[in-house]
């Protein structure tokens, strides 16, 4: 009986060291591959859709105001690179925005290097009317 207590515990253990190499290693190869973020940042979104226009200004959230149905309205934002590597700049929408949010994806800058990333809001045929918000979400991995 104590030799199958203790050939449980050598298994045990056995599976343990394996895991954690199994972990390790995923987590090497996450950076290896630029597959984990250096910063992450969410900058709050929203846009009215409504039968009056109106615009908003904010230097800290991407706000597109009240736009019409059918209407658009777009924004610009300015991503400078200050780290001392290439970076790859990923962008997400999150939140009922999403499906309104226009934006590209997947750009690669150069140190030192900048980017004037535009998006947009489309309200298109089928867009309820009423108040829409979310988050855009800048990964930032190194190259």
């Amino acid at each position: 009986m104590g030799s199958k207590m203790k050939s449980d515990r050598v298994l045990l253990l056995a599976v343990a060291v394996l895991v954690f190499a199994v972990l390790v290693f995923a987590v090497s190869l996450s950076d290896f591959f630029g597959w984990v973020a250096v910063d992450t940042e969410r900058v709050y979104a929203s846009v009215n859709v409504s039968d009056r226009v109106g615009f908003n200004v904010n230097g800290s959230a991407l706000t597109f105001g009240s736009i019409l149905p059918g209407g658009s309205s777009s924004r610009s934002v300015i991503f400078q690179n200050t780290y001392s590597f290439p970076v790859e700049l990923r962008i997400s929408v999150e939140g009922d925005i999403a499906g309104l949010v226009q934006v590209g994806d997947g750009w690669e800058i150069p140190v030192g290097g900048g980017l004037e990333i535009p998006f947009s809001v489309y309200a298109g045929p089928g867009v309820r009317q009423g108040f829409s918000d979310g988050f855009v979400v800048f990964r930032i991995l190194r190259q």
